[in-house]
Order: structure tokens, then C-alpha cells, then sequence
């Protein structure tokens, strides 16, 4: 517990910016939490041999585990499962803190186009699909805070070479001290919405996820796997 909470306290679930994803956790090497160059987060309890029963878990901070050691994580837990009854698991976690459904699947299709081929995609997404509207962005999109960073960034190319160095340089843990995190959530206009829009952004939020479904749905049925949506 302790070595865990020290680890997060250094990576502080730090973002890069992605393609087609537009942002997702940056790399870490620790005892407790682990991300790759692409920020794909380890899973114990994967067999490395033999036929393997391949599945990409998609999803939010729920999903990726801020909050549990690399062990602790849910896909973590599905591959000791499939283990525990003589499967050989390869458990990808393609999570990311603040991702919703529609990062999730544009992540599915990056995937896709490079040629990886899963056996089942698990979705456990949907707050922040709702957070999104909540805090004041349009149903299906990334958080509004994360936008306006990438637009103030191509408006102003003196912020885009900062956010370059940022990420770049060795300046960047002192930088980072100077300047907290953009991607911070704010409560500014949470819960800001009139009573009277709720149906409304409601309707918005359910018809941006049901047509998510439908596109993975519909991706498995031409590329082979099978899907399954856990709706947080």
C-alpha cells in the first residue's frame, strides 16, 4: 500500500497527447504502476505462450486502475480469471483516465488498421461520458478542458512551443511546478446545466453512446471478436 501510494504520487497520472485519441496516461516504470511507450498499462498474470485468448479492455480511470497497484486493475483481475480456469490470457488495458466511449473506440481503430486482432474487446465506459456534458462540453466528445488546450495550442504557437518543451525537454518536472496541469477537471460549470436541458442532454448523451455500441458491434462482426459493454 504504501510503496503504491508513492508511485502515484511521483507519475501524479500525468497525460501525453495521442493521435486520433488525442491524449492518453504517459509512460512509467515502477514497481506498482507500469505504462508502456504508448501508455498501455501493464497486466499481470498474461501467459506469453502457447494459444492465447486475446482481449483489449477499454474504458476510463475505472478501467486502467488509478487507485490500485498494476495487479489491482480490472483487466488484471479478468486475466487471473481466465488463467484460473486454463486459459492463456494476453489482456491488453487500453484505458486512460477521462476517455470516454469515443476515445475508447477510436483507440479499437487504431488498433484495428495496425493489424492486431483481439478475440473479445470489453468496453466499461459511460461516466465521463456524462461528465463531458456536465462540465459543459457536446455529448460524444473529449473533456471541454482538453479541447480548449489543443485550440488555445494551434491558436498560439508560443503556448504550443511551451507545451512542446514541456514534454520534450529535461525542464519539464520543473515546468510542470511553475505551471500546474491543464488537464485538470474544474467545477466551474459542473452541474451547471438548467433543469429544463435534462432530457435534452440526456437524449444526447444516450444516442452518442448507443451509436458507439453499434460501430464496435459492428466492427466485430467484420474483424471476428466478440464484444461486450459494461455501462458505469
Amino acid at each position: 500500500g504504501l510503496k503504491y501510494i508513492k508511485d502515484s504520487a511521483s507519475y501524479r497520472w500525468g497525460y501525453d497527447a495521442y493521435p486520433f485519441v488525442g491524449f492518453r496516461q504517459k509512460p512509467f516504470a515502477s514497481e506498482t504502476i507500469n505504462f508502456s511507450s504508448e501508455g498501455v498499462r501493464l497486466t499481470p498474470y498474461n501467459e506469453n505462450s502457447g494459444r492465447k485468448v486475446t482481449v483489449f479492455a477499454f474504458g476510463g480511470s475505472t478501467l486502467v486502475g488509478v487507485g490500485a497497484p498494476d495487479w489491482g486493475t480490472i483487466p488484471a483481475y479478468l486475466a487471473k480469471n481466465l488463467k484460473n480456469v486454463r486459459l492463456r490470457p494476453s489482456v491488453v488495458n487500453y484505458g486512460s483516465g477521462w476517455w470516454t466511449s469515443s476515445q475508447s473506440l477510436a483507440q479499437l481503430m487504431v488498433c484495428l488498421r495496425r493489424g492486431e486482432r483481439p478475440d473479445m474487446v470489453v468496453f466499461y465506459d459511460g461516466i465521463n461520458d456524462v461528465n463531458v456534458v456536465s462540465f459543459g462540453g457536446n455529448a460524444g466528445e473529449m473533456a471541454p478542458e482538453v479541447i480548449k488546450l489543443f485550440q488555445k495550442g494551434l491558436e498560439d504557437k508560443l503556448r504550443l512551443f511551451h507545451e512542446i518543451a514541456i514534454r520534450f525537454t529535461f525542464f519539464r518536472s520543473a515546468l510542470l511546478k511553475l505551471r500546474p496541469s491543464q488537464l485538470a477537471k474544474s467545477g466551474d460549470n459542473h452541474f451547471s446545466i438548467r433543469e429544463e436541458l435534462w432530457p435534452q442532454r440526456s437524449s444526447q448523451i444516450v444516442t452518442a453512446y448507443e451509436e458507439n455500441v453499434r460501430i464496435v458491434t459492428a466492427l466485430g462482426k467484420e474483424y471476428g471478436f466478440t464484444t461486450y459493454f459494461f455501462l458505469q
